[in-house]
């Protein structure tokens, strides 16, 4: 993240399957034999730079720029969905925070808007018609 809001990256292929593919492994690779420790220490890196920057520092992302604030909530989403992916194939009940639940439905629904299929969603998700197999409003997923 510190490379993010300062000086930004210009990574290709980020939004590709072999990109997030690629980008997956450099994180499993990063966390070298002591994960725990490892994820220790960069959390209380990035929750240090969080408190220095103003909600609305512009970010540099692979994604494109956008203000601080902003860019949490896609990693709040990033997070939560996840860990729920993993606890599901790890066979464990999971149950996220409210706040993280309604931060991510926020994010993918702006995501839904914006890619013009909000009436779609909305109408999923008061039960008046289904969604099509492999629906999704994530960019990166088509």
């Amino acid at each position: 993240m510190d490379v993010y809001a300062t000086e930004g990256t210009m990574r290709s292929g980020f939004g590709t399957a072999e990109g997030i593919t690629e980008r997956g492994r450099e994180a499993g690779q990063a966390l070298g034999s002591n994960p725990i420790a490892t994820l220790n220490r960069l959390a209380d890196r990035v929750l240090s730079l969080v408190e220095r920057l103003p909600y609305d520092h512009i970010m540099h992302t692979p994604g494109g720029v956008q203000e601080l604030s902003r860019y949490l909530r896609t990693r709040v989403t990033e997070l939560t969905i996840h860990t729920l992916e993993l606890a599901k194939a790890l066979g464990i009940e999971a149950e996220p925070p409210e706040e993280c639940l309604c931060e991510t439905l926020y994010v993918l629904s702006n995501y839904a808007i914006s890619r013009k299929v909000g009436m779609e969603v909305a109408f999923a998700l008061t039960g008046r018609t289904p969604l099509l197999s492999g629906f999704t409003v994530v960019p990166c997923h088509e």
